[in-house]
């Protein structure tokens, strides 16, 4: 069987992409509606089954609350005082890291930034690695250090300061270990 096309063959080109695209645009529709159909499905049985897990976890929960007994409330209350306690004994003997850290961050100046931190707790040692943006910002920072009586600068690099900018540095220094216990943040 043979298909006649009287139409000239310009027409009959745009006809068949015309045709091709009404077919691809309901295409597209019926693919959206697919999907819309699914997220429609999933939102119901998301909310359905959250709704199944409340409802099965609040009896639970009741039941649990209503059988404790002051008696145990006192027990638990007994055993979290002696593990502060315990806290408190292990803290006296350790230096507060955070405490140092955040010291450090307030003797930095804007242009500084910072790339490692060596602490060693048993020499009192504290090794700083970074860039300064200008000479000035690492002078500023010699000079905050050297202000701070809880810090001993054991090297610095003097070096650097003859680069005007984008200076790598590494300052090492000692710090007071009481002054960055748990008890001086109280």
């Amino acid at each position: 069987m043979y298909d006649f096309n009287l139409l000239p063959k310009e027409k009959q080109k745009s006809t068949r992409q015309w045709v091709m695209k009404q077919q691809l645009i309901v295409g597209m529709v019926l693919v959206n509606i697919v999907l819309i159909s699914i997220c429609g499905t999933l939102a119901v049985l998301h909310f359905s089954l959250q709704q199944v897990l409340s409802a099965s976890a609040a009896p639970a929960l009741m039941t649990h609350a209503n059988t404790t007994s002051t008696q145990n409330d006192g027990l638990d209350i007994q055993y979290i005082n002696t593990r502060i306690q315990q806290l408190r004994l292990i803290q006296k003997d350790h230096s507060n890291y955070l405490g140092l850290l955040q010291e450090i961050s307030t003797l930095l100046p804007e242009g500084v930034s910072i790339h490692s931190i060596d602490i060693d707790a048993e020499k009192t040692t504290l090794i700083i690695d970074g860039i300064a943006a200008e000479r000035t910002d690492l002078q500023a920072m010699q000079q905050k250090i050297e202000q701070d009586n809880r810090f001993v600068i054991t090297q610095f690099p003097f070096d650097a300061l003859t680069a005007p900018k984008d200076i790598p540095f590494t300052i090492a220094m000692t710090f007071i270990p009481a002054a960055f216990h748990y008890e001086a943040y109280e």
